[in-house]
């Protein structure tokens, strides 16, 4: 039986990582059964639907110590992750994040075997392992891999990485605790954008073959007709409202017009909500609207999206890996203004089907891009939003790239079956 074992942060509990919910029917199609361990979800957490042949085990980790990190500080592999990798500048921060990954990872696999039994293993299984993220949840991953190698399954182990997971200067100790482990461990590493690719076959060329870029995808749910330019500009932004998003930027680029009739609609929350939403109804004029809608399912952006003339979307991030949100944007034809970070640059093409800003931009630039839209002949306009479709359909769909994706995790010349022990946590 051909069999995948999906380890995830938290999907499907809570309400993150969303975009596994489209990556979940495809996966769901190829493989018999599939079995996920939520690394770091509760049980207690709301569940949302999954297909029928699907497990799910929430890990049910407790909160992380301080007092938690001396006992991990005898064990071999951390020892030997701290003095090949954490006695450079910063030493401090990057011993802790060390501590902190492996016991976090021992939290989060105190029911590993109650997952295995779960899945019901036997020799004759077909087994893909198969990390969401290249963290901890990578390296719980790796401990199913091992165990299911001590009863003599055969396997192959693949993860892809994000942002985060990534790029070790986004840390705040410019480090990613046992990064070179995970990697020398997998068979197949995805990164979600070029950059990203880039980046790690940069830091670890010996492991390149293995590095190769996947890109995520969105349904094509376009139904209605391209946007238009009406007598009032619809802006939309997508993100977590948190410090890291800066959607105070948008705030402040929109404060300094006057002479433009706006609706801006923000989707998503976070910590920074309140805060921003007071920010803006002090500093925005008469002529700017703006509706802060919270955090909304991920069938109704889509549903959002076909109701509504939506003629630009911004994101203003600092660190991005490649924005799903921009993904679900372009699908429906609306034109981009992004920071260029990350694989950004993947999915906005400057001047294209919009136009990319730098990473610290000045809000008057912001603003100039935004008055440029509006002011923007209509077969200019059009012709950014059709890019912006054919940008979606030749790099983004999600059948052709969740298709492309299985189609790699399954290759016989990518399974290399890894299976060497990982030294304790």
């Amino acid at each position: 039986m051909k069999k995948l074992i999906f380890v995830t942060s938290k999907f499907p509990f809570g309400s993150g990582e969303t975009f596994i919910e489209n990556e979940i029917e495809y996966l769901a199609d190829e493989f018999d059964k599939i079995y996920i361990f939520a690394a770091e979800a509760h049980s207690a957490e709301p569940e949302r639907p999954v297909p029928e042949n699907v497990s799910v085990l929430a890990a049910n980790p407790k909160p992380v110590s301080k007092k938690d990190y001396i006992p991990c500080l005898l064990k071999p592999a951390v020892i030997k992750e701290i003095f090949k990798n954490c006695l450079s500048k910063g030493a401090f921060q990057k011993i802790a994040a060390c501590c902190w990954f492996s016991v976090s990872v021992r939290k989060q696999t105190k029911r590993l075997n109650d997952f295995i039994r779960l899945c019901g293993i036997s020799e004759t299984d077909d087994i893909t392992v198969y990390s969401y993220w290249l963290s901890t949840i990578g390296m719980c991953a790796l401990k199913i891999n091992e165990k299911l190698k001590k009863i003599g399954v055969k396997t192959k182990i693949v993860s892809r990485c994000h942002s985060f997971d990534l790029y070790a200067e986004r840390s705040y100790s410019n480090y990613l605790p046992f990064q070179h482990l995970l990697i020398s461990k997998f068979d197949n590493i995805f990164p979600c954008s070029k950059n990203g690719e880039e980046y790690l076959k940069s830091l670890y060329p010996q492991y390149s073959t293995k590095i190769k870029v996947s890109y995520l995808g969105v349904k094509d749910r376009f139904t209605s007709a391209l946007p238009k330019k009406e007598n009032v500009f619809n802006i939309v932004s997508c993100s977590n409202i948190i410090p890291v998003k800066r959607v105070d930027l948008i705030v402040r680029a929109l404060s300094t017009i006057s002479d433009k009739q706006i609706l801006w609609t923000h989707l998503g929350d976070g910590e920074e909500f309140e805060q921003t939403k007071n920010f803006a109804e002090k500093e925005l004029p008469a002529n700017i609207k703006y509706d802060f809608k919270g955090r909304i399912p991920n069938s109704e952006i889509y549903d959002f999206y076909n109701r509504n003339n939506i003629n630009l979307f911004i994101n203003v991030s600092e660190i991005e890996g490649l924005p799903v949100s921009i993904m679900e944007a372009v699908s429906f034809g609306v034109p981009v203004m992004a920071t260029d970070v990350g694989g950004t640059g993947e999915i906005v093409k400057d001047g294209v089907n919009g136009f990319l800003l730098k990473k610290d931009f000045e809000i008057k630039t912001l603003t100039d891009f935004i008055i440029k839209f509006t002011e923007m002949e209509e077969p200019e306009y059009t012709a950014f939003c059709e890019n912006a479709r054919k940008v979606f359909l030749e790099n983004f769909e999600a059948e052709k790239n969740y298709s492309d994706f299985i189609d790699e995790i399954l290759s016989e010349n990518n399974n290399q079956f890894s299976g060497t022990p990982v030294l304790g946590q």
